[in-house]
């Protein structure tokens, strides 16, 4: 009696098993009918980007049961290269930005390339110092050096030997007025006296017994 009711159970509970299989079975060859009726999916698609999948979520509207499918990879990037170029003073790189995305990078790097500098030098005159002009012939970027003092003027015969330029002399008008034939002693105390006195002389006026004496007071 007690065998009998063994092999009743087992033979119960393969039933059961089988029954519970069969069920899962019947659900995955038919996912489009629920247990009472048929679904009604609504298609939801989310589209790849460039660096997650794509994929299409069926889900039914009156049970809420839902499944994946149509699934795509990933785009990747699509990266355009934009190069920045080094100047004197600072380094160049590549920039690489999606088109799609916008996510980017920096690659390629380069150090500046350094001024590169011409000299012109510019004489001193008579008037003027003179230097030395450096000028980077990639950005324009300059500086002055090596000042060198005016050279002053160097006359001789009222020109400069330097230069050319005519020596500026100051005219001065003589003063006569103070002259008396009469008077024996005579201070001369301006420049205009005294290019009065060198007048009278050349003019023939005779002097000779007259003293003349120059004064700074």
């Amino acid at each position: 009696m007690k065998k009998l009711f063994l092999t009743l159970l087992v033979i119960l509970s393969l039933m059961l098993l089988a029954s519970c299989d069969l069920s899962g079975l019947a659900s995955k060859l038919s996912p489009d009918k629920c247990a009472h009726e048929q679904h009604d999916y609504v298609e939801a698609v989310t589209a790849p980007t460039c660096t997650e999948g794509g994929y299409t979520k069926f889900t039914c509207s009156r049970c809420g049961k839902s499944y994946v499918d149509k699934e795509v990879k990933a785009l990747g990037h699509s990266y355009e290269a934009a190069v920045t170029a080094p100047t004197c003073i600072e380094g160049g790189f590549t920039t690489n930005a999606c088109s799609v995305c916008s996510d980017s990078y920096v690659d390629n790097e380069t150090e500046p390339l350094g001024h590169n500098y011409e000299a012109v030098i510019t004489p001193p005159t008579c008037e003027v110092d003179g230097y030395t002009t450096n000028t980077c012939s990639a950005c324009g970027d300059e500086y002055e050096s090596d000042t060198v003092e005016a050279l002053t003027h160097r006359f001789n015969n009222s020109a400069c030997k330097n230069c050319g330029a005519e020596e500026n002399k100051e005219v001065i008008a003589p003063d006569t007025e103070w002259y008396d034939a009469a008077v024996m002693v005579f201070y001369i105390d301006t420049a205009e006296k005294l290019a009065g006195l060198s007048e009278i002389v050349n003019s023939g006026t005779d002097v000779s017994r007259q003293s003349f004496r120059l004064s700074t007071d």
